[in-house]
């Protein structure tokens, strides 16, 4: 959702010509959704200039990347 709102904003402000998008790959479970979706934003808002990139260092720290019940940010 924020991909969407942030690239329909950038385009009207600086036009489709003048973006690019990224998308980052870290071996998430839904990367393969999330890279369609980038995909669709991008045709959709008529972005041609596109990077993807795959950071499975990532991985090497591991852990969710969200809080759960065992797991808690400090504050």
């Amino acid at each position: 959702m924020d991909s969407c709102v942030s690239t329909a904003i950038a385009r009207e402000r600086h036009g489709a010509e003048n973006l690019g998008l990224l998308h980052a790959g870290y071996g998430q479970r839904t990367q393969a959704r999330e890279r369609r979706a980038f995909e669709d934003i991008a045709d959709f808002y008529g972005v041609r200039d596109r990077l993807v990139v795959q950071l499975d260092h990532f991985r090497a720290i591991g852990g969710p990347p969200l809080p759960t019940r065992t797991l808690r940010f400090r504050k």
